[in-house]
């Protein structure tokens, strides 16, 4: 026990981090919501045309699998504090100078077809 409370201590006083679990979770939409007599809303229609693997981005940056034909918006929602990036494959690391998220307050963005979206820990 005095051994944790010491690295817990040393990890504080070193301005170092615990080891976490970073992860993102992404859906694919292809329209908005509809209310009665075809109204649109401006609220993702569910179920989404797309749910992708949970992407770990705690060893770094990660990015997701391209979206689908169709998809004209996504919603993301990370564990952790983080910054992203979407665009072309290939083209679109994300850094912490990119467009930050907090934990847990899902976002969403208009894309295009055959994007994606790159994620970074951003503590």
């Amino acid at each position: 026990m005095n051994r944790v409370m010491a690295l817990i201590a040393a990890t504080v006083l070193l301005g170092g981090s615990p080891a976490f679990a970073a992860k993102a979770h992404i859906a694919e939409f292809t329209e908005a919501g509809a209310a009665a007599m075809n109204v649109r809303l401006q609220i993702a229609a569910m179920p989404p045309a797309v749910e992708q693997p949970l992407i770990d981005f705690s060893g770094g940056h990660a990015e997701s699998a391209a979206f689908s034909v169709g998809t004209t918006y996504i919603r993301v929602n990370c564990d952790t504090r983080c910054a992203v990036s979407i665009g072309p494959a290939g083209s679109t690391a994300a850094t912490t100078a990119n467009t930050p998220l907090g934990p847990d307050a899902p976002e969403y963005f208009g894309v295009k077809a055959g994007q994606i979206i790159s994620i970074v820990a951003n503590p």
